[in-house]
């Protein structure tokens, strides 16, 4: 439905001309609904029309708040902004409140502009629940066809309505404070579409490396503290945890908390789900570092994208923990990220301006806030004039924490050894297929491009691979040569 909307939007674009600068430039639901009280801090935003910058959509559950904080429970706004004391955005039409019921769903419900006056209403949900469930809603903000239009509704009454807050050290991610509660340090968990009750944890979780208790974390259920889910009568690691076999947790007011070690083993992909209602927590599955990020990038004055982070060059995982890059690099520093920007994690030296001599390895440290409150260091690898311009082989090892900078064996290729070229890869009719050399043993390793391995075969020449429809990466190593990675389709 959303896509057929956006197809006819563009093609009305054609006809009509749309401002590109139409207000608002974002939304956002706040409210108790969405947190149990009155915090922009956990507003939800709502997604902008890619075509028509005044339509916006929602799609999710609201419900009336059983857990919930401070007064006015049931209602919300739609507001234009985030900045503390200012609520501009849109309204119920008139000068009372608006509760929502079932004869709403299909029909446009007029809004008012906060500059429009007429007091400040809200919309609400009604107390007997009557209304709880997932949602389809579409905003038109146009002067003129200002209305919110419930397309979809299907009634879920659930328990932790207002959903569950992951907050703790792993979970700190605005540098301006490191209080659990502000901005956005938290993660709303996922809730499961067949049961309400039920909720995920799909992502990367790490240990931070500042702040009061940086490896610890509770399960909230509101933005505010009060009762939150722990583990019980004492800190857990979330390592510690077997994988498929749900794990008993406490609802009350003591302060115990799950944790990530201090040794970094915990850093990776967590999957986990929470049953508030049966109060368990199961652990799905974990990915360490290692194996969850596919690139990592280089950045730097001796790299061909320089310091800009949005044109560093890639590294591709070519095992466990192993990344490589082959290219011209020119006399300069460099460093390397894990994601192209500069406000996540980065692996550094150990010393300022630490010099790379050809084939020889320098040890890696890793920093993950590196410009922040003065912690840790951002020390950059120097690449020397007499190196410049030469083609080289970067290899970085994450189970040693080295890397070396060595010439490449195949100059002018980009080719780390011709073994790699001995093999062929290619989709058909929905499979994969690779073609060996006859005789030779391989190991295919398929990886999602969030790092999680979906297949892995031993073959002996050629192999074919049946895949769901989806793009992977695939990791093949002959019994003897190098590695080869390349990214697949189907």
């Amino acid at each position: 439905m959303k896509q057929m909307k956006t197809l006819l939007t563009a093609a009305l674009c054609g006809l009509f001309s749309v401002s590109a600068f139409a207000w608002p430039d974002n939304l956002y639901f706040v409210g108790g609904p969405f947190g149990g009280e009155w915090s922009k801090d956990c507003a939800v935003a709502l997604e902008k029309d890619a075509n028509d910058p005044t339509i916006f959509y929602y799609e999710g559950y609201i419900g009336y708040p059983t857990h919930s904080h401070g007064g006015e429970p049931a209602e919300f706004k739609i507001v234009d902004g985030l900045s503390a004391g200012i609520w501009n955005g849109f309204h119920p039409a008139g000068s009372t409140n608006y509760t929502l019921s079932a004869e709403d769903v299909n029909k446009p419900l007029q809004m008012k502009t906060t500059a429009d006056g007429d007091g400040d209403t809200k919309w609400s949900m009604p107390a007997d629940h009557s209304m709880d469930g997932w949602y389809s809603i579409t905003l038109t903000t146009a002067e003129g066809n200002r209305t919110m239009t419930i397309t979809s509704f299907t009634k879920a009454e659930s328990q932790f309505s207002t959903g569950l807050f992951l907050m703790g050290g792993p979970f700190v991610n605005n540098g301006e404070s490191t209080d659990w509660l502000k901005y956005n340090n938290f993660v709303r968990m996922e809730r499961d579409r067949d049961n309400v009750d039920l909720f995920h944890f799909r992502g990367y979780m790490e240990r931070a490396q500042w702040g009061n208790e940086p490896g610890m974390f509770k399960i909230l259920t509101k933005h505010n503290w009060g009762t939150e889910f722990h583990p019980g009568a004492s800190n857990v690691a979330l390592t510690s945890l077997p994988v498929g076999q749900a794990q008993t947790m406490v609802l009350d007011g003591n302060d115990t908390k799950w944790e990530l070690p201090e040794d970094g083993s915990g850093n990776g992909y967590w999957d986990f789900t929470v049953d508030p209602v049966n109060k368990t927590m199961t652990v799905n599955s974990f990915t360490h570092d290692f194996d969850y990020f596919t690139e990592m990038y280089l950045v730097g004055a001796a790299m061909p994208g320089g310091w800009e982070a949005a044109d560093a060059v890639t590294m591709t995982r070519t095992s466990r923990g192993v990344y490589t890059w082959t290219g011209t690099v020119k006399a300069g520093d460099f460093k390397v990220i894990r994601k192209k920007n500069f406000s996540s994690g980065c692996y550094v030296a150990n010393t300022e301006n630490e010099a790379i001599v050809l084939g020889t390895a320098n040890n890696l440290k890793y920093e993950r806030n590196y410009m922040l409150h003065g912690s840790g260091n951002d020390y950059k690898f120097v690449i020397g004039e007499a190196d410049a311009n030469k083609e080289v082989t970067i290899t970085m090892d994450l189970n040693t924490m080295t890397l070396l900078v060595e010439e490449a064996k195949n100059p002018s290729t980009g080719i780390d050894g011709i073994e790699a070229q001995l093999a062929t890869v290619y989709v058909q009719g929905g499979q994969l297929f690779i073609d060996g050399v006859a005789g030779t043993d391989y190991t295919a390793s398929v990886y999602s491009l969030d790092g999680r391995e979906v297949s892995r075969a031993a073959f002996t020449g050629n192999a074919e691979i049946a895949l769901p429809q989806g793009s992977y990466v695939l990791t093949l190593t002959p019994a003897a040569g190098q590695p080869q990675t390349v990214k697949v389709a189907l």
